[in-house]
């Protein structure tokens, strides 16, 4: 009898592992949408005069509201190295400031910067929607396999989740060090 109980017992030991990993990369994926939205949003602010305006407000507020994807394609465009900063002026009938922040780099950079966050949204919507069908957590070897597909998949957006958190701590970090100069 206590034999039967071991393989039951691992079993569910390697379902929590394999669980916890997955929850771990939803996780990251979710840090990462969050970094974009960031991003998304400081890249091309504009306001009426000193304060954020109605239209500012409503831009930000549609980009917390934005999809992974949506975000990746937002942030690309924004990016894209051919792309200037948008302050054409036009019929202006108050001051208005105009904040951007971008990433720069060259063509080639660009295009792996391109391919991998597309390819991370196309895993993330993969994980979310197909994994229960491509691994039935019903055996140590499905378990252990999801382990092992859970992990490389971590390990291939690590340098991405470092990157875009990289350039959100540094803009934070800038905008701190301006408002000390100025305290």
């Amino acid at each position: 009898m206590g034999n039967e109980l071991q393989p039951a017992n691992e079993l569910e030991k390697v379902r929590d592992i394999a669980l916890q990993k997955l929850g771990r990369n939803i996780f990251n994926f979710g840090k990462v949408e969050q970094w974009l939205k960031y991003l998304v949003t400081v890249s091309d602010l504009t306001t009426v005069g000193t304060v954020l305006d109605n239209k500012t407000a409503k831009k930000a507020d549609k980009v917390q509201k934005m999809m992974l994807g949506q975000l990746v394609n937002e942030i690309l465009e924004k990016w894209h190295p051919n792309r200037l900063p948008n302050h054409q002026i036009q019929d202006l009938f108050d001051v208005r400031m105009a904040h951007s922040f971008r990433i720069e780099m060259d063509f080639k950079k660009y295009e792996v910067f391109k391919k991998s966050l597309e390819e991370m949204v196309n895993d993330r919507n993969d994980l979310i929607h197909q994994f229960t069908k491509k691994f039935a957590l019903s055996t140590t070897e499905n378990c252990n396999t999801a382990i092992l597909f859970l992990d490389a998949e971590r390990e291939k957006y690590l340098s991405i989740m470092q990157n875009l958190q990289g350039f959100v701590k540094s803009h934070i970090d800038l905008v701190e060090d301006l408002k000390l100069s100025f305290e």
